[in-house]
């Protein structure tokens, strides 16, 4: 016995009678209350995505290490300098990112290493 089941454009309009469409979106002019607010979520956004990004340079520090330590500490550097120079981050998370960041950089980067036979 074979099953079948309704033309698929048919089960579209089912679904959207049974969720409903929604109405035309009200455009309500933003109080003072909605900008903060909206300032406030895309700072946190910027905090995640700073975290994010540092988060990703050390795992690309990590790998390129053992062939390049000197590549690996310059991507840890530009992680670094770019989150210091990132206007949109809370200061709070720019120092705990900077910090973590800074404690993986020697004063001194390593020297390229000599190349084999001499």
């Amino acid at each position: 016995m074979s099953t079948t089941f309704p033309p698929r454009g048919a089960v579209l309009v089912a679904l959207a009678v049974i969720l409903g469409t929604p109405g035309p979106a009200r455009a309500q002019p933003p109080g003072a209350g909605d900008l903060l607010e909206e300032v406030r979520q895309r700072i946190v956004v910027a905090d995640q995505h700073a975290t994010v990004e540092a988060r990703a340079a050390v795992w690309r520090a990590a790998l390129a290490f053992p062939l390049s330590p000197r590549e690996a500490f310059r991507i840890v550097a530009k992680a670094r300098d770019a989150i210091r120079d990132n206007p949109d981050i809370s200061e709070r998370c720019r120092t705990w990112i900077d910090e973590g960041l800074s404690v993986l950089l020697p004063d001194d980067p390593p020297a390229a290493p000599e190349p084999p036979g001499k």
